[in-house]
């Protein structure tokens, strides 16, 4: 099993956001930087992986609406069948 932890205190606009998020989980090249794409590859993952969001009220106050927006897509890709957990520590 794979473990990703991703620390919300780097998270501090959305372009570092997601360039940190591209980098901590080894997401392909062609990663489009957006939610959309997030979402995409969260579903091409073949290994299980546990996603562990750390600091997520900094991650809040840090991209406001958009880091909301971004946590729910984390959580809207964890219930579908793709073979990742998430877990989000305040």
């Amino acid at each position: 099993m794979n473990i990703c932890i991703l620390d919300g205190t780097k998270m501090l606009d959305r372009d570092e956001a997601h360039q940190y998020i591209a980098r901590v989980m080894h997401f392909p090249d062609y990663y489009g930087h957006n939610l959309d794409a997030l979402y995409d590859c969260l579903g091409e993952y073949d290994e299980t992986t546990t996603i562990i969001i750390l600091n997520s009220e900094e991650l809040l106050a840090n991209l406001g609406e958009y880091g909301q927006r971004l946590l729910e897509t984390l959580q809207q890709a964890a219930e579908e069948p793709y073979s990742f957990h998430l877990i989000i520590n305040h």
